[in-house]
Order: C-alpha cells, then sequence, then structure tokens
C-alpha cells in the first residue's frame, strides 16, 4: 500500500476493539504533550509514529505515549479521548475517541487545514472527516485485531481498520471523507 493510501486509511483508524459502550484514554506523545482531561475526554497528546519514512512494520507503536493512551481508552470500554496525528504526507489528523450513549463507541478521523498538508496528493482531503462505529462485532471481523495487543499497537490496527472500512462501498460510517479516494 502506498503512503497516500496509508494516511487516508491511517485517518481513521487508530482505535477500538475492546470497545462497547463504555469510555476510556489516558498517554502523551514523544512531544511531551502532558495528558489532560477536558471537556469529558482524555487528551493524549500528539503522535509522531507516523511522520516517518519507516516501514509501518519497523515502527514501536508501544514507544509513542499518544497511542499507547488512545489504545488504553479503547481498551478499557471506549472512554473518550482525542490525539493528534503528525503524519509525513498528511499532515496532522485529529483522532478521537467518542462514546455515544445511544450508538456506542464511535472513531472520528479529520484532516486539517490544506496549509498544512504537505503531500498535494492528501490536500483534497483538507478539512474533511469521517465517523465510524465500532464494537465487539467490528473487532472480532478483523483477524488483525485483538483485545491482547499493546495498547499502542491495538489504537493503530484499530484506527486503520476504521480507515479501510469508512472507504468502503458498503460502510457504516458518515462524514464527508466516506467513500473518497
Amino acid at each position: 500500500m502506498n503512503r497516500t493510501m496509508f494516511f487516508m486509511v491511517t485517518m481513521g483508524l487508530l482505535l477500538v476493539s475492546g470497545c462497547s459502550s463504555e469510555n476510556n484514554l489516558s498517554a502523551d506523545s514523544e512531544i511531551g504533550d502532558s495528558i489532560q482531561e477536558s471537556a469529558g475526554f482524555v487528551d493524549c497528546g500528539i503522535s509522531t509514529s507516523l511522520n516517518s519514512d519507516e516501514h509501518l512494520s519497523e515502527i514501536n507503536f508501544e514507544l509513542d505515549d499518544a497511542l499507547v493512551c488512545m489504545g488504553e481508552s479503547l481498551l478499557d470500554g471506549c472512554k473518550p479521548a482525542k490525539a493528534i496525528l503528525q503524519t509525513v504526507d498528511a499532515g496532522q489528523i485529529t483522532y478521537e475517541i467518542k462514546n455515544l450513549e445511544d450508538v456506542g463507541c464511535i472513531i472520528k478521523s479529520e484532516y486539517g487545514d490544506i496549509k498544512q498538508i504537505p503531500e498535494e496528493s492528501q490536500k483534497k482531503y483538507a478539512n474533511k472527516f469521517f465517523e465510524c462505529p465500532v464494537g465487539i462485532d467490528f473487532t472480532k471481523s478483523r483477524e488483525t485485531i485483538s483485545s491482547d495487543m499493546p495498547p499502542g499497537y491495538f489504537a493503530f490496527r484499530v484506527y486503520f481498520a476504521v480507515a479501510v472500512d469508512a472507504m468502503a462501498p458498503e460502510t457504516k460510517c458518515t462524514g464527508s471523507l466516506v467513500g473518497m479516494q
């Protein structure tokens, strides 16, 4: 998968496996942002794992405090959390975990302003987002996601799976990024 498609997929996958209709979060990033709780969710900070030319298989997501925080939130009943994913091609992407009473666990991914997106092919996604419901059925249907995974890896795998799902023809996701390629 090329970097452009990866970052599109990355937009919405970071967290989900143990999500039911509860909430969770925790952690921070290499940038040094501290974990803060505000407006009913945990601010997990900034992830820089995707801001390198390293192959995904070479990245240790457990060293990324922001992704670990997001994974812990997902694994702790889908507690509301938020992180910024700093990427090579797509600039900053907001990754958010929501827990809505009538819907359950939702993963939201949103691209930032066009000015901060370095890769020309990614600029069409500026200020666009998707929201996808995730839960036990979602995670059980994906071989690459297990609640036994360490939290950083779990958060990344969920995010990636959600992003792929948002691009699928028949998806339960909503938002301005749904179906865009």
